[in-house]
């Protein structure tokens, strides 16, 4: 356990926990990136939209919008 003063100094310190379909989703927007969100639906399954929702909530991930879906591409945090 860590002191309340301390909690966002441990935070920058540790990397964020992902789960290993997160882990796979991200490796695949690096490798293809950019890439068309409804591309990589195709590739990783309908739940990379959970993945894509909280690699974009870690700032690992930016997401713009490409006509009827969204353009994914790597962060300088994840770099």
């Amino acid at each position: 356990q860590v002191k309340v003063d301390f909690h966002p100094m441990v935070e920058k310190m540790l990397p964020m926990e992902l789960s290993a379909g997160s882990v796979r989703t991200l490796s695949a927007i690096a490798i293809k990136a950019p890439i068309l969100q409804s591309d990589l639906i195709e590739l990783r399954g309908a739940d990379a939209y959970d993945h894509i929702r909280e690699l974009v909530a870690h700032k690992l991930v930016s997401k713009k919008r490409q006509g009827r879906s969204y353009m994914l591409n790597v962060t300088n945090a994840f770099h």
